[in-house]
């Protein structure tokens, strides 16, 4: 207790023992920071705010995007966003001071203006002593034919952006154009190619085709009179046909890459199914049973069969180049 009135009693002598220029000094530091904030708290009014807001375009940091206002003569405004209109309507300076402009539009607001020039305040009621009001700051400061010029150089900017997007478009497209054609261009090659080689590979079977069938119409002419004593075909006729078609099918397999499986397949098939061929409304093998079965010969039968060894003979021919006539003596 007696060390702090000790205490007590150094502090009040130091006060009553200090320089009468200490106190007016601070005195006057604290005049000057009382008059710092009221000067920061006074705000433009009247004709001086008027004049302000229909000569100048202030853009503010608004919840962190930059929002830009417009005031025109007839008592309208705009709210600028990234160049574009993102609000308007009318406006009025209101308060008692005059110091508050009060937009009517997207949304009822009060703006003021400091004259520090550095921030704004926005308040929703006048009225109101316990309304909101946020400060927001000032972050560029135009004239109204200068915001002009910035929308229109905006603008410009702009359409010269949707013409080079428009040019690369179009570039694209002649691109994706050219490699369509060019695609296309390469799959109709592959299909002449391979039309062309289906068509040769056609070409090339036909005749093993022709061989093949008129081989097995010759087999059934011979099986048809076996055990007969007139017969269609011969049993030495039977073997010359039987090696005539295995050279025409190793020649046409060896120069060429063909599946005689499938054709000899394509061949029975026809053989067993057509009904355009042998006779009418039956197919060749029906027919070759039937002459088989009624044990009848005849001679237009016979011709028939010398018809067919006579057909496999030509292809024989036409494939081997036939048989070769050699000296014998």
């Amino acid at each position: 207790m007696k060390k702090f009135l000790l205490i007590l009693s150094l502090g009040l002598i130091l006060f009553v023992v200090q320089p009468a220029n200490v106190l007016k000094a601070d005195l006057a530091s604290d005049i000057l920071k009382k008059t710092q904030e009221l000067a920061e708290k006074q705000k433009i009014k009247g004709k001086k705010l008027n004049e302000f807001i229909l000569n100048n375009v202030v853009t503010v940091d608004y919840d962190g995007k930059k929002q830009s206002y417009k005031f025109n003569t007839d008592i309208t405004y705009e709210v600028y966003v990234g160049g574009k209109i993102a609000e308007e309507g009318t406006w009025a300076i209101k308060g008692l001071t005059k110091s508050s402009i009060k937009l009517t539009g997207h949304q009822d607001l009060y703006i003021q203006i400091y004259k520090d020039k550095e921030r704004i305040s926005t308040l929703t009621n006048l009225k109101k002593k316990n309304d909101s009001q946020t400060n927001r700051k000032i972050l560029k400061i135009s004239s109204s034919s200068d915001f002009e010029n910035q929308l229109a150089q905006i603008e410009l900017e702009k359409q010269k952006a949707l013409e080079q997007k428009k040019k690369e478009e179009e570039k694209r497209l002649a691109e994706e154009k050219k490699r369509q054609e060019e695609e296309e261009k390469r799959i109709a090659e592959e299909e002449s190619k391979e039309e062309e080689k289906s068509k040769k590979e056609d070409e090339l079977a036909r005749p093993l085709f022709d061989a093949y069938f008129n081989y097995i119409v010759i087999k059934g002419f011979y099986e048809a009179r076996q055990g007969y004593a007139i017969i269609y075909i011969t049993s030495k006729q039977m073997s010359d046909a039987k090696s005539k078609v295995k050279e025409i099918q190793d020649t046409i397999v060896k120069e060429n890459k063909i599946d005689s499986e499938t054709i000899w397949n394509n061949a029975v098939i026809y053989y067993e199914e057509d009904t355009t061929v042998c006779a009418m409304g039956i197919s060749c093998k029906e027919w070759l049973d039937k002459i088989k079965s009624s044990g009848k010969y005849t001679t237009d039968l016979s011709y028939t069969a010398t018809f067919f060894l006579t057909e496999l003979n030509k292809i024989y021919n036409e494939v081997t180049g036939g048989a070769k006539t050699e000296k014998d003596f």
